[in-house]
């Protein structure tokens, strides 16, 4: 009998001691998880912003945003990337270079050649294939 109450009260004292070091430990774990849980909704956030600037690039070559607000709104969108940027890079995270240099372009793109030009809608804008008749948005008559 006076075994078994040693050995209990040794295994309460292991555990005792123990509890504090497991608990730090998951406390490790869960912090690098909130850590990588950040990271990827910065990601997420980075990408949705890499869709807004191409939404943007196609606006603007479909003549629906005019150089001063396509210049306006892309500052704005580059202010935000390098931000997110910075905030990716101090977690550890690794900024992806394809879509980052996309935004380093100063001001708005160059109009392409008469002959370069994608045809467009002349109602809604919506790009269209030069052997194209109709608009399929619209339904106008193109030739």
């Amino acid at each position: 009998m006076f075994e078994i109450i040693t050995a209990l009260f040794i295994l309460g004292v292991v555990a005792y001691v123990a509890a504090p070091l497991l608990k730090q430990r998951q406390a490790t774990q869960q912090h690098a998880s909130e850590k990588n849980s950040r990271l990827h909704e910065l990601l997420y956030r980075k990408m949705m912003l890499q869709n807004i600037v191409e939404d943007l690039e196609f606006d603007y070559r479909t003549g629906k945003l005019s150089d001063e607000d396509y210049a306006s709104l892309m500052e704005e969108h580059q202010k935000s990337q390098k931000e997110m940027d910075a905030q990716i890079k101090s977690m550890g995270g690794a900024s992806t270079g394809k879509n980052t240099t996309k935004l380093k372009g100063a001001g708005p793109v160059k109009s392409k050649s008469a002959s370069e030009q994608t045809p467009v809608c002349p109602q809604c804008k919506t790009p269209v294939k030069a052997t194209d008749k109709f608009c399929a948005s619209c339904g106008v008559k193109l030739k």
